[in-house]
């Protein structure tokens, strides 16, 4: 009798802390309903369809505001024009989320200008917009290296003629190239093997922490399943990229010149010399991530741009020398 009454007191807990968990917050916006520890993700059927259509369906609903939960993460669905533009234009969502995915991405410290935030974000922000200024980014200085590469990237094009090819490879190289000059003085060949180890594993870390990442809505299934959730790849990806930024690194500082800083790394590298630049977060491991973020930017806003003029200007009448022009 004993034991079923503990028995029967520890389901009544559990429940308990399941149903507190996953209560709705005051003035939760409306959404499908709730179940333990799969959230309203049962709701949803993302599997079935495209998201988007998910989405629509739920806006026919319960508004242009919904709110479900991605097994125990809560997520705001805003599905109109002027609620977004009025949403975004409020300081409080001017943050980034700290999932578990982009934590581990800087080593749990929150850093980097892409994903991090605070007076360290706005620090950094400020000191990389004054150094790409300065490396002449914006102006004609800047202008001559993207037009070697677009040279570069026409000729590589133009010898695969007829040929079926990959853009979005050929695009992430020559946008990484540019990135790397400004930011270190630094470029590669489009065939060069470290090159493209570094693209493709950039580009997979970034595939690898995309949305709906199981990692960041069911962190603790590393635990369980750290090959098959990601995790592993994850990690590995991050301290190999890591590793090579940190090359780019030490041989800026084997020929630093205190009195002509050549990049943005020589600079970051001044300032790391200097008295509390430590508790700025002016360390080679913050500059690596640095690194990582701009190598990124190269990657994702380049690319993405071109991949969709591609097919837009293609089949359009005229449409390849408007987007020449």
């Amino acid at each position: 009798m004993i034991e079923w009454l503990a028995g029967a007191l520890i389901v009544a807990v559990l429940l308990l802390v399941v149903r507190e968990i996953y209560r709705k917050p005051v003035n939760f916006p409306p959404g499908p309903p709730l179940l333990p520890l799969l959230g309203s993700t049962a709701s949803l059927q993302l599997g079935s369809t495209l998201p988007h259509l998910v989405f629509q369906a739920l806006g026919k609903l319960y508004g242009k505001v919904i709110g479900i939960y991605l097994f125990g993460q809560p997520v705001i669905i805003l599905r109109d024009f002027e609620v977004i533009r009025s949403t975004l234009s409020k300081s409080e969502f001017s943050g980034r989320e700290q999932t578990f995915v982009i934590q581990n991405r800087s080593f749990f410290k929150g850093n980097g200008i892409i994903f991090g935030q605070g007076a360290h974000w706005s620090l950094h922000r400020r000191f990389a917009l004054q150094q790409l200024h300065d490396l002449g980014v914006g102006r004609p200085r800047a202008e001559g290296l993207v037009q070697l590469e677009v040279a570069t990237l026409v000729q590589r094009l133009a010898r695969a003629a007829g040929h079926p090819t990959v853009v979005s490879t050929n695009f992430c190289l020559s946008g990484c190239n540019t990135v790397l000059q400004i930011i270190a003085g630094k470029r590669y060949e489009l065939d060069d093997p470290v090159f493209n180890q570094l693209v493709n594993d950039t580009d997979t870390v970034m595939r690898l922490a995309g949305p709906g990442n199981v990692l960041s809505l069911v962190p603790w299934s590393r635990l369980v399943a750290p090959r098959a959730t990601g995790y592993r790849s994850l990690c590995a990806l991050r301290d190999l990229s890591c590793r090579l930024f940190g090359d780019i690194v030490e041989e800026h500082r084997r020929t630093l010149d205190p009195q002509r800083p050549r990049d943005y790394v020589d600079a970051f590298l001044l300032e790391m010399a200097k008295d509390g630049a430590e508790e700025k977060d002016f360390t080679k491991r913050h500059l690596e991530i640095l690194l990582m973020d701009f190598f990124q930017a190269g990657i994702e806003t380049v690319n993405s741009t071109l991949c969709w003029a591609c097919p837009a200007a293609g089949p359009a009448p005229g449409g390849a020398g408007a987007a020449a022009d």
